[in-house]
């Protein structure tokens, strides 16, 4: 049976068009000079990913979690009685928020007043068919950039911003938020120009900073991150529709949590400056506001407590922690001992992936098939201008340390490890990730790939591709952080 009968037998959904996509991914199992248990392996860990993915795509998860009836608006098992508000506002921005706003849509279809603005990546086809709903009055759709933010999401927000100001008080606010919004929803403190934002993403991005370092940094030159969408909505009722892509699930983190009250502050953002030693790449502009603002003299962001946000509630609807058990249990119906063993994968990725190396043969207790499943998201220095992402680092990392240490356990024991994100694509290589076997490191040598050659420079994807590990999709329309899969089978 194959992964998208087996997700439809456990109750899901997927996308027009999205067949295809899953048949790309399954086909990276089919290399007929591996051995037969080898090919397995690699088809249940795909098997698996993909039944992972489909489980946390928006219209999979909304349907339960917004209904409407004749009398109220359900949301989150909250109920809304239909007078006490006399429109929705939609807004937010993210990986995932078109098809979560397609999903709003349907639901509230011609019986609620609707209106609102979003702002979604280049290239998400989904957002035409939400742009062609009552075009006069819908929710207005801007195409953005990420991870470097564009004047396109700048326009975006304002128009966010006004659609909730032109709205009556009695009007509720759908905000639909989920990961990659930090980049896709840009309004920079006065005094930071979008250049400025930009040339500062871009150093955050290279220096290894944590996904929640950079967005302490970015909610203090954002006059929409870190609770101030809350503030600017109020005294309407907000709900925060969220799904996740953080370590943790910190609401705080995700896409700088707009509509979340900031515990960080002036003085934790000049911290993590001088911790990266970047004060002295920093625009001006950049790290005068955060001097004065660690000074006292700009006003800190929206701090627990304030009224904004006893009108505000926010709801996880996915999370990487709900992909990793559906994943488990597929590959526990597949006859592994299964386990997940980490929620908080994190680090500089060659380094993971060199530790995993010289451990993986802890993670196997002997007897039948083994799989291990840990999420979370790796941090990559920049040191060249090759083309790759955390996960391909974290498995070149891993090669590159069995190729160094032919002694290793590892090196005698049949496995399969792939590492992947939701999104469908990671740093600048267009992939999603790679899955590495126990025969790729050689075929690698007998392809003449100088591993270490590629890993100083930053230049992963060149690798998997010409071994055909790496696995391609384009966007995938959610976003729920990044998972790391280990089968073994000694």
């Amino acid at each position: 049976m194959d992964a998208l009968s087996d997700f439809h037998r456990i109750g899901g959904a997927t996308r027009p068009g999205e067949r295809m996509k899953f048949d790309r991914l399954m086909d990276v199992a089919k290399m007929e000079v591996l051995p037969k248990r080898l090919r397995t392996m690699r088809q249940d860990a795909l098997h698996a990913l993909v039944l992972g993915l489909d489980s946390v795509l928006p219209e999979v998860l909304l349907p339960d979690r917004i209904i409407l009836d004749r009398d109220a608006l359900t949301i989150g098992g909250i109920r809304l009685v239909r007078e006490s508000f006399s429109q929705v506002v939609i807004v937010g921005g993210g990986k995932a928020t078109a098809g979560m706003c397609r999903s709003v849509i349907d639901v509230l279809g011609g019986q609620v007043p609707f209106s609102g603005a979003i702002n979604v990546p280049y290239g998400q086809p989904v957002a035409d068919w939400i742009r062609g709903v009552n075009p006069d009055a819908g929710v207005e759709v801007t195409f953005c950039s990420h991870p470097i933010p564009d004047e396109a999401g700048l326009g975006g927000v304002e128009k966010m911003l006004g659609r909730i100001a032109a709205a009556p008080q009695d009007a509720l606010v759908l905000a639909l938020i989920s990961g990659g919004g930090s980049a896709l929803m840009p309004l920079p403190a006065e005094g930071i120009s979008l250049a400025d934002k930009q040339a500062t993403n871009r150093i955050l991005l290279a220096c290894g900073a944590a996904i929640d370092e950079i967005n302490c940094i970015r909610k203090h030159l954002s006059r929409f991150k870190g609770g101030q969408l809350s503030v600017a909505a109020y005294p309407r009722r907000i709900f925060s529709l969220i799904l996740s892509d953080v370590v943790g699930d910190d609401l705080q983190t995700i896409a700088s949590g707009p509509t979340v009250p900031d515990t960080t502050t002036f003085h934790d953002a000049v911290e993590i400056v001088l911790k990266y030693a970047i004060d002295r790449l920093l625009p001006p502009s950049v790290l005068r506001r955060l001097n004065d603002g660690a000074a006292g003299r700009v006003p800190e962001t929206p701090k627990p407590g304030l009224p904004a946000f006893t009108r505000t509630t926010n709801l996880i609807i996915g999370s990487a922690g709900s992909a990793a058990e559906v994943a488990r249990q597929d590959l526990t119906r597949r006859g592994y001992q299964t386990e997940i063993f980490a929620a908080d994968l994190h680090g500089e990725a060659r380094a993971y992936g060199a530790e995993l190396a010289r451990r993986l043969a802890d993670f196997w207790k002997g007897g039948g098939p083994a799989a291990f499943i840990a999420t979370g998201e790796f941090t990559v220095t920049l040191r060249g201008s090759g083309k790759g992402g955390r996960n391909q680092e974290m498995l070149l990392g891993f090669l590159d340390e069995l190729q160094r240490h032919p002694g290793l356990e590892a090196n005698r024991l049949s496995w399969v490890v792939l590492s992947a994100a939701f999104d469908g694509i990671e740093g600048n290589s267009g992939a999603m990730g790679a899955i590495i076997d126990s025969s790729s490191l050689q075929r690698m040598q007998g392809l003449g790939i100088n591993l270490r050659s590629h890993l100083e420079r930053n230049d992963a994807r060149a690798v998997f591709q010409s071994l055909g590990d790496l696995l391609v999709t384009g966007q995938t329309g959610t976003n729920v952080n990044d998972m790391t899969l280990i089968l073994i089978d000694g």
